[in-house]
């Protein structure tokens, strides 16, 4: 858990499941998935994940998609509907938009920085 800009961002372990029905656990538990107003924000988080990565999967489910598919500055919130206007921090070779269906947005790679990741499985 970390606190940051007056928000709290829980990270589970406990499912290991896409993007959307990630989204859907979150609202199911009254939360919304996690969004980054900031760099530091993400950091923060990006951090702690680091810190329990071997408790974690290979990627922490953050609400961002993007509708291109082509750019690494065409992503928004999907809670806000904000754009994401900070210089995003993206793992090596990411986004790489695999399939052309990579569309939304999670922590991944060693360091869990931004990578952009199936919405689902299907």
């Amino acid at each position: 858990m970390s606190h940051q800009s007056n928000k709290t961002f829980y990270v589970s372990r406990h499912f290991q499941v896409d993007w959307v029905i990630a989204r859907g656990i979150c609202r199911d538990y009254g939360l919304e998935i996690a969004t980054f107003e900031t760099l530091d924000e993400m950091q923060a988080v990006s951090k702690i994940c680091r810190k329990r990565s071997f408790y974690l999967t290979e990627y922490v489910h953050v609400g961002g998609m993007t509708l291109t598919g082509n750019s690494t500055h065409n992503w928004y919130w999907v809670t806000t509907g904000k754009k994401i206007d900070y210089e995003m921090q993206w793992s090596d070779d990411e986004p790489n938009f695999y399939s052309r269906r990579q569309f939304c947005l999670a922590l991944g790679g060693q360091n869990y920085l931004f990578d952009d990741i199936h919405c689902d499985n299907g």
